[in-house]
């Protein structure tokens, strides 16, 4: 892999590398932001067994003025700001806050599974809904 390739984006370390190019910096640019040597940068960009420390990876994105979130793989930065604003929250409208994002996964899983089931809705009865009764018309339960 040539220092320039895009790696498949896996680990810190490659997030790390992805932006170090994007702003043309060294290894060694990087190793002075941290407190380290090049070689150290080079063993994490090239080792999989070692990685950098969260305090480096703050001190990154810091540097970089962007969300230390980012710098892990996967995560888009919208999804790195939804996780601040929740961690931002009062505890119990936390919990309140991770149940509703993990009921809004469990249904757009449910549209991706839809959408790439052949045949999925054309076996199932039509959708309809039905509005509420006004309260003068409900009946009464005994």
């Amino acid at each position: 892999m040539t220092d320039n390739e895009e790696s498949p984006g896996h680990w810190p370390a490659d997030a790390v590398r992805k932006v170090r190019w994007s702003k043309d910096l060294t290894q060694s640019d990087v190793a002075a932001l941290i407190g380290r040597s090049a070689p150290y940068v080079s063993q994490r960009e090239t080792d999989r067994t070692n990685e950098y420390s969260i305090s480096e990876l703050e001190i990154l994105a810091r540097e970089w003025k962007m969300y230390p979130l980012e710098l892990m793989p996967g995560l888009s930065p919208e999804a790195c700001r939804l996780v601040l604003m929740i961690n931002r929250l009062e505890p119990s409208k936390q919990q309140l806050a991770l149940r509703l994002f993990g009921e809004c996964l469990k249904a757009a899983d449910l549209v991706e599974e839809l959408k790439t089931t052949p045949g999925a809705m054309v076996n199932s009865p039509p959708m309809t809904w039905r509005a509420m009764p006004a309260p003068s018309q409900a009946r009464k339960l005994d």
